[in-house]
């Protein structure tokens, strides 16, 4: 398994920066609609701080999967992936996913990893308003663990909430045989937090 770890940088705050960045529209504007499979990786150590009065989100990853045409079916895919030890002023102090489907799966881990200023400390992901084929998915994965210590964090006692998974809009939400526990939320929800009219979960543990 390889592992990708941020190297020290100029002017970054803790000279630390996010490793994965795709399809930032906020920065590059609309581009082709896109599909990134990451397989047998340890990505950690990752930082996205405080930028230009915006808390930025995803600690290890940016995703955006929205296109030029105002669809959102991009896709992010995790395969044997994890995130661990990442920071995020923002949503998602692992991975932060939006405007597109989200699919974590094949004995993927994400711990310890945590948001400062908003919500979820793990998994953060946003379907967009408009309901098209975007999905998140969780199968044979982990999202926090069996320690306290391997929880994700979200530290906020405002915006704190959730600490493991966080999704909104899309279509659907499908978490299978999967184990999402002991994430810690200053505010409710410490493990999961949906906001959406399809959330099916499959011999799921964990402690919400």
């Amino acid at each position: 398994m390889g592992t990708l770890s941020p190297t020290l940088g100029t002017n970054v705050p803790n000279n630390k920066e996010r490793i994965l960045e795709v399809n930032d529209v906020a920065v590059i504007g609309f581009q082709n609609r896109i599909a990134v499979t990451l397989t047998n990786l340890t990505m950690q150590n990752g930082f996205s701080p405080t930028g230009s009065g915006n808390f930025l989100e995803g600690g290890a990853i940016y995703f955006d999967g929205s296109d030029s045409d105002n669809t959102n079916i991009g896709l992010l895919t995790l395969t044997n992936v994890k995130l661990s030890g990442n920071t995020s002023a923002g949503q998602g102090g692992g991975v932060w996913a939006g405007f597109g489907s989200l699919t974590i799966n094949s004995s993927s881990i994400v711990r310890t990893n945590i948001a400062t200023n908003q919500s979820t400390g793990g998994v953060a992901w946003t379907g967009g308003n408009t309901v098209e084929t975007q999905a998140l998915n969780i199968a044979n994965s982990t999202i926090g663990g069996a320690a306290v210590a391997d929880g994700n964090q979200a530290t906020d006692p405002t915006f704190g909430a959730p600490g493991g998974v966080d999704a909104r809009g899309g279509l659907s939400v499908t978490i299978s045989n999967s184990t999402i526990q002991n994430n810690i939320a200053n505010v409710t929800a410490g493990t999961i937090d949906h906001h959406l009219d399809h959330c099916e979960r499959h011999r799921q543990s964990g402690r919400q």
